[in-house]
């Protein structure tokens, strides 16, 4: 029997159709498609904008299928080739849009151990690849397609521990951290390899996230939730509190990030319920819109991994498109009619695999895990005791 016919038999109820929900972990908008890297298992997927129909592009090479989170949240779009970055591997993977060809190359980290990029900086036909576990810095020429270690600010950034985010001035050869144990913010010049401190006011509080727009870095409180606004120029902080915070777990930050908009600023939720966007007049940061009836979140219960609601949003014209991640629907607001609408992003299960992972309906199914229970015959002590591969198995076992 296959593995597809018995997840019917044992959970029917999780299928939709025999349809897979995707969700996205990075992606890059090429004219009218969309092309992400699945969150929940190893697959690259192309999304057209007109219709939301979706296809199955191949499994990234040298990596297992069933890897979840296997890139960070970076892509990169350059010469007709999209670039994914390594999260939960040591390779980048690239894509080829003229000849269809997906390839990989190994990030040097010694003893070949995973590279978690948490910063990418591009700079023309360079790109510097961060990471927040002091893992070194690492370029990437896409020209040639070579990849080097950056070893003097390796080493120059190695004396700072535990820095929080990286985000980029491109045009002034520049990079930004924020390193929590002495609220200072570090500038990175690219290509000089040299870091400038920079105090902040914010006390003790323990930043999540960075961004910067418009000359202003916000920081974002991982405990409150609350933003802080601080001018380059001026060096003049402000707060913006948070009102009515609805959270789904008590752990995790509220926020992942923020949403630059003309004027107004989303805080794009991870642990909060909703979409919050900040009032400038009153200094606070208000839910912005409500969610349709049956948006689905997905089940939070698990100890592998816990997503947060949402991790990437872009403004298509005049909508703003929230990326399923830890939902089961991409969330599209229109910015002038205030009205919010949600599509499935799925694709026929048979398409991908016959031993899928995959998450549907509210429940996080690591069939990778119940594959190996059955060739094993006994229970796979990778398995939690609450995870669905475990229950599957009992179930037939009854």
């Amino acid at each position: 029997m296959i593995y597809s016919e018995v997840y019917r038999r044992s959970v029917g109820n999780i299928f939709e159709d025999n349809r897979i929900n995707l969700h996205y972990r990075s992606h890059v908008r090429v004219k009218n498609k969309i092309y992400f890297s699945e969150a929940f298992f190893n697959g690259l997927f192309e999304m057209d904008l007109e219709d939301f129909s979706v296809k199955f592009i191949c499994h990234f090479s040298g990596e297992d299928k069933f890897q979840i989170v296997l890139h960070g949240e970076n892509a990169v779009f350059y010469k007709n080739i999209i670039y994914f970055f390594p999260l939960c591997t040591n390779r980048i993977h690239y894509y080829n849009l003229a000849d269809g060809e997906e390839q990989s190359m190994i990030v040097p980290t010694p003893g070949g151990e995973e590279f978690d990029v948490t910063g990418v900086v591009q700079k023309e036909s360079k790109i510097w690849l961060f990471s927040g576990t002091s893992k070194g810095v690492f370029v990437l020429d896409m020209e040639n397609r070579s990849i080097k270690s950056a070893r003097t600010l390796s080493e120059r950034l190695s004396k700072y521990k535990n820095v929080v985010g990286f985000v980029g001035i491109p045009e002034a050869g520049k990079a930004f951290t924020y390193c929590p144990a002495d609220s200072t913010l570090l500038e990175i010049s690219l290509e000089k390899e040299q870091i400038k401190e920079h105090k902040v006011q914010i006390g003790s509080i323990k930043v999540c996230s960075i961004n910067y727009n418009r000359e202003m870095f916000y920081f974002i409180d991982a405990v409150s939730g609350d933003l802080y606004e601080w001018s380059w120029d001026a060096g003049q902080l402000r707060k913006y509190s948070v009102c009515g915070l609805e959270r789904l777990m008590s752990e995790g930050a509220s926020f992942s990030s923020c949403c630059f908009v003309d004027d107004d600023i989303y805080m794009i939720p991870r642990m909060s319920r909703y979409v919050m966007r900040v009032n400038k007049e009153n200094g606070t940061i208000e839910r912005a819109f409500d969610y349709p009836e049956d948006f689905q979140f997905l089940d939070s219960w698990r100890k592998d991994y816990i997503p947060g609601v949402m991790l990437l949003c872009e403004k298509i014209d005049h909508e703003l498109w929230f990326h399923p991640y830890g939902s089961n629907q991409l969330l599209i607001y229109d910015t002038i009619s205030e009205q919010v609408s949600m599509k499935k992003i799925t694709i026929e299960a048979d398409n991908i695999f016959s031993c899928e992972a995959l998450t549907v309906e509210n429940v996080w199914m690591s069939l990778a895990h119940f594959c190996h229970n059955i060739e094993k015959e006994e229970q796979s002590n990778i398995v939690e005791d609450e995870a669905c591969g475990r229950k599957i198995y009992l179930a037939i076992n009854e």
